[in-house]
C-alpha cells in the first residue's frame, strides 16, 4: 500500500458486513441471556440470588469449555448446507 492509496472500509465488503451484524447480535443475546438469568435467579432465590447465579453461570462455562470441544471436534465431519435452502416454503 502506498501514500495514494485510498482507505478501504472492511465493511463496504458485503459478506464480512453480514458476518460482522451476525457477530453483533449474538454478541447482543448472550449479554441479554446474562441479564435475564441474573433476573430469574433473583426472582427464584431471592436471597440467595448470587449462589444460584453463580452456580448457573459455572454449568454454563463448564458447558463451553467441555462440552464444545468434544462436540465441535467431529462437526467438520458432517455435510455442509445452507440454511436458506431448507427454510424454503411450499408456495415460495
Amino acid at each position: 500500500m502506498t501514500r495514494g492509496d485510498p482507505v478501504v472500509s472492511p465493511l463496504a465488503e458485503p459478506g464480512f458486513r453480514q458476518l460482522y451484524a451476525a457477530q453483533v447480535t449474538a454478541l447482543i443475546g448472550t449479554g441479554l441471556s446474562t441479564v435475564a438469568l441474573a433476573l430469574l435467579a433473583y426472582d427464584l432465590a431471592g436471597g440467595q440470588a448470587g449462589r444460584v447465579l453463580g452456580t448457573a453461570l459455572a454449568l454454563k462455562m463448564v458447558a463451553y469449555v467441555l462440552v464444545a470441544p468434544v462436540v465441535g471436534g467431529p462437526a467438520h465431519r458432517l455435510p455442509s448446507f445452507r440454511p436458506s435452502s431448507r427454510c424454503r416454503t411450499p408456495a415460495g
